[in-house]
């Protein structure tokens, strides 16, 4: 029984030291020019009250994010690469993706065309997202996405006119 009073005692004594500190812990954090505890707490809610949840990606946008990984899955199976999904490579796609009259499938047959006509060239180590959807070629290419590749590769002796 003497070991409870005890222990009691020596929590009061505890709870007595850590209130005549507080005074001085409130002072170390909240300073005056910060204003009272209650001045902080009603600043704390207005500011609270100003927050908003961010809103979410409206369906617009979930659906453009889902159509750039597609076709970036789309090129990494086709080329057996792993290009990464980071936001450079997708926000490239995606920029592209909203370019009037692009589809997802018109842009699988421009990388197919890309392909057929750079694989086995000096060009075929442009075959890569930043090359492909640069917004100064992607219309080119996707331009041309229905028409027939040439396999024969082009030499300068082709372009010499022979007598």
């Amino acid at each position: 029984m003497n070991d409870l009073k005890r222990q009691i005692q020596q929590l009061e004594i505890n709870n007595r030291f850590l209130l005549s500190r507080f005074d001085v812990v409130h002072d170390m954090l909240c300073p005056d020019h910060l204003g009272t505890w209650q001045q902080r707490v009603e600043a704390t809610v207005k500011a609270a009250k100003k927050l908003r949840p961010p809103k979410p990606p409206s369906a617009k946008t979930a659906e453009l994010q889902v159509n750039a990984t597609r076709v970036l899955n789309f090129l990494n199976t086709q080329l057996q690469s792993s290009f990464g999904y980071s936001p450079t490579n997708l926000n490239l796609i995606k920029a592209r993706l909203k370019e009037p009259d692009v589809t997802v499938e018109g842009v699988e047959k421009m990388i197919l065309r890309q392909i057929k006509k750079w694989s086995g060239t000096e060009m075929e180590e442009y075959l890569r997202p930043s090359t492909l959807f640069r917004a100064s070629k992607f219309c080119n290419y996707y331009a041309a996405k229905d028409q027939p590749v040439d396999h024969k590769p082009k030499s300068f002796g082709d372009l010499c006119y022979n007598e």
